[in-house]
């Protein structure tokens, strides 16, 4: 569910890169980046990076393209101003 809500999900033309790390494919990944980050593994999972600190984390259901946004909004507009 949760990739298909950010396949349909319209991302704004200044949206940062974003990754998607295959968690069963690249569990070495996966668990490299929850010990490095102290981010407690789940899946699916999303994570928000600004200047090597991890900003925002959410999981499960909330994964989807309107929590990116909103991320987006408390993250990166305070910035632009």
């Amino acid at each position: 569910q949760a990739a298909l809500s950010l396949q349909r999900w319209e991302a704004p033309a200044d949206t940062p890169p974003l990754f998607l790390v295959y968690v069963v494919e690249d569990r070495s990944l996966s668990l490299a980046m929850a010990d490095r980050w102290e981010v407690r593994h789940e899946s699916p999972q999303l994570l928000w990076w600004l200047n090597g600190k991890i900003q925002h984390h959410t999981s499960h259901f909330e994964v989807r393209g309107t929590t990116i946004s909103a991320w987006m909004d408390q993250t990166i507009a305070p910035n632009l101003g």
